[in-house]
């Protein structure tokens, strides 16, 4: 299974998940850094991958939502608050929350989304 981090997330935490052996790509490394999602997740979307990002507008946005909705992806999106975290308690909190956001992806059905608590709970979202 192969993770999609979105540009609102350091480049840094997917090298880190790389270097603990799951299988993690960035934005950057597919596409410009200032890439529309309206551009980004039909492509995602058609590789099977699983987005995370801290970016709740797609869900609010009409341009934006009737993409991710038709694309029938899967995303986990995160508690903003983990980008008021530095980048080491950022990759922590991701790291110790890995096993849980592995296991939700394994089992979810295309399109199911989930939201990530800071207390690193994972919710189904509609």
């Amino acid at each position: 299974m192969r993770f999609f981090l979105d540009n609102n997330l350091s480049p840094k935490l997917a090298a880190v998940l790389r270097a603990l052996d799951h299988d993690v790509v960035h934005l950057r490394e597919h596409f410009a850094e200032s890439a529309a999602d309206v551009d980004w997740i039909p492509e995602v979307a058609a590789n099977g991958w699983t987005v995370i990002t801290v970016d709740h507008a797609i869900r609010s946005r009409p341009h934006e939502r009737e993409v991710w909705r038709s694309s029938r992806i899967c995303v986990f999106f995160l508690q903003k608050g983990v980008l008021k975290l530095r980048i080491h308690d950022q990759v922590a909190w991701v790291v110790s929350a890995w096993e849980g956001i592995v296991r939700a992806a394994s089992r979810a059905r295309p399109g199911q989304c989930f939201l990530l608590q800071m207390n690193r709970k994972i919710d189904d979202v509609r």
